[in-house]
């Protein structure tokens, strides 16, 4: 007989969230018109045997994974106010690369593999209005995930995250230009929907972004950035490794 407890955090560690990812000038509001900002994103990383990890149908343990990605934001921003504040529309999507190695446990059977998977993540739509008061500029947002990236139960690797979800908040920065000093500060809240897949919904996540900038020249500049995140409610499903299917370990 296999058990195992109640997991109480994001299925497989992976949220919707990329921590960080509104750092310095989060509230200043761009330019009326079109912008296509790019993020590329490289994370490589490792679980003991010690630190089980639900992935999709399996138990993960001995974990190894690394992910390439270039996020990229088509943005468009309206000459106009809404509020006093100044609307922005992006989609942003992200063609990727996944690759994981572990030891599997589904159910009474158990093996090894290693996976890779290539292909464009989920869509991520988002509303902003920016305000503006002297060195004060404020924003307010809304956000989620459209779940179509390629993604599967039956695969260790995925590039999309099998569910969609919501997200909001608020930012603030300071933004002096005669001193060339910056700093943001974003807090914001995920809700998740239920994976159809597994039938595992993560919890409500809570994350704070803030950033820290400062102007060496007219076009340089260099700051630091650093993340919060905490998991504020437990996930609900049943536990991966429960799961009694016929797995091709």
């Amino acid at each position: 007989m296999v058990t195992a407890s109640a997991a109480v955090a994001d299925q497989g560690g992976i949220g919707f969230w990329l921590p960080g990812q509104y750092g310095s000038f989060v509230a200043v509001a761009p330019s009326p018109g079109w912008l296509l900002p790019n993020l590329y994103y490289h994370y490589t990383g490792s679980a003991g045997s010690d630190h089980p990890l639900p992935r999709g149908y399996f138990l993960a343990t001995g974990l190894n994974g690394s992910f390439d990605g270039l996020l990229v934001v088509p943005t468009y921003t309206f000459d106009t106010t809404i509020l006093g504040a100044r609307p922005s529309f992006s989609m942003a999507f992200m063609p990727a690369y996944s690759s994981s190695s572990a030891d599997i446990r589904i159910g009474p059977l158990s093996g090894s593999r290693s996976v890779s998977a290539f292909g464009v993540g989920d869509l991520y739509p988002a509303m902003k209005l920016y305000w503006t008061a002297d060195v004060h500029n404020f924003m307010v947002y809304a956000t989620g995930d459209i779940s179509t990236g390629d993604y599967s139960a039956d695969r260790l690797s995925n590039i999309g995250i099998g569910h969609g979800a919501i997200d909001g908040g608020g930012a603030y920065t300071y933004l002096n230009t005669k001193s060339g000093t910056e700093a943001s500060a974003t807090l914001e809240f995920t809700e998740n929907f239920e994976n159809a897949a597994t039938h595992y919904t993560n919890g409500v996540d809570a994350h704070l972004d803030l950033g820290a900038s400062q102007f060496l020249s007219k076009n340089f500049f260099g700051g630091i950035v650093g993340f919060y995140y905490q998991q504020l409610t437990a996930d609900k499903g049943q536990p991966a490794s429960l799961y009694l299917l016929n797995p091709r370990v």
